[in-house]
C-alpha cells in the first residue's frame, strides 16, 4: 500500500503530536491547575476572642473588640456594651463564610486602583483564643452588577490576587469605628 505524500505529513504531524504529549506527561511539563478560592475568609466565630480594624490612613477610627465572658466590650472600655456586642455580632455574622464573587487580578495589578495598598488599605483580623489570626485587607466598594448590589474589593494577606465580594465591607467597619 503506497500512501500520499499528504497523508505521510499528515502521520508524522500526528506521531509528533502524540510524542510530544507523552513527553510532557512524562517529565511533568504540565502547570499545576490553580486552586480556585470559594471564600476570602472562613471563620469559627465561636473560637474568635479578639477583632481588629486597623488603617495607616486613618488610624483615630481603628476598632479594637474584645470577647471576655461571652461579651463583648471595646478595647478602651472597661466594661461591655450593647454596641459593642451589637457590632461584634454583625461583623463575625458578616465575615462567618465570606464568598468571592469574583477574582480580578493580581495585587501589583490592581493594588492602587482598588486601594488595596498598605497605606490606603483597612486590615481587619480575627484573632481565635489559641492566637490563630485570620486577616483580610478592605479596599475600596462600588457597584456590582446588577440593581443595588455593592462589590468591595478585597486582599487576603500572603495570596497575589484581588478579589471582589458581594458586601459594603467597609462601610460596614468605618461606620461605626470608635
Amino acid at each position: 500500500m503506497k500512501l500520499s505524500a499528504s497523508t505521510k505529513a499528515f502521520l508524522i504531524v500526528l506521531a509528533s503530536i502524540v510524542l510530544l504529549f507523552v513527553l510532557a506527561d512524562r517529565f511533568h511539563f504540565r502547570s499545576d491547575p490553580e486552586e480556585v478560592r470559594r471564600s476570602v475568609i472562613e471563620l469559627d466565630t465561636a473560637a474568635v476572642v479578639a477583632i481588629h480594624s486597623t488603617s495607616q490612613a486613618d488610624p483615630e477610627r481603628d476598632l479594637h473588640l474584645f470577647r471576655s465572658g461571652g461579651a463583648w466590650r471595646y478595647g478602651n472600655a472597661d466594661s461591655s456594651s450593647i454596641t459593642a456586642q451589637n457590632k461584634a455580632l454583625e461583623l463575625l455574622r458578616t465575615f462567618q463564610q465570606l464568598r468571592v464573587k469574583r477574582r480580578m487580578g493580581s495585587l501589583l495589578e490592581f493594588g492602587d486602583r482598588f486601594d488595596l495598598r498598605s497605606n490606603t488599605t483597612r486590615t481587619l483580623s480575627f484573632v481565635d483564643f489559641d492566637g490563630k489570626e485570620n486577616s483580610l485587607n478592605i479596599g475600596s466598594s462600588t457597584f456590582g452588577q446588577g440593581k443595588g448590589i455593592v462589590w468591595t474589593y478585597v486582599h487576603v494577606p500572603m495570596d497575589t490576587k484581588v478579589y471582589a465580594v458581594e458586601a459594603d465591607l467597609f462601610d460596614l467597619i468605618r461606620s461605626e469605628a470608635q
